[in-house]
């Protein structure tokens, strides 16, 4: 069986990242949905006033669930 994946799904986890890249080089490496709310949550918290937090929260939602690339330029507007 020949095994060619065109996205994987890790952790930000930078040995797995490069792993992947070199067993597979044509592989595009996609951060897990969890992982991307996780560190968006922890910069927020730090970085960004908390009357904002439920807006940009919002909006990170929003886009996970766009199916094209015109509905996240849609979104993102």
């Amino acid at each position: 069986i020949k095994f060619d994946p065109k996205y994987m799904m890790s952790d930000a986890c930078k040995s797995m990242n490069l792993a992947i890249k070199q067993i597979y080089p044509n592989c595009t490496t996609l951060m897990c949905y969890f992982h991307v709310r996780y560190n968006i949550r922890k910069y927020i918290r730090k970085n960004v006033p908390p009357e904002k937090h439920k807006l940009i929260n919002s909006i990170i939602h929003r886009l996970h669930y766009c199916a094209s690339e015109e509905k996240f330029n849609y979104v993102l507007r």
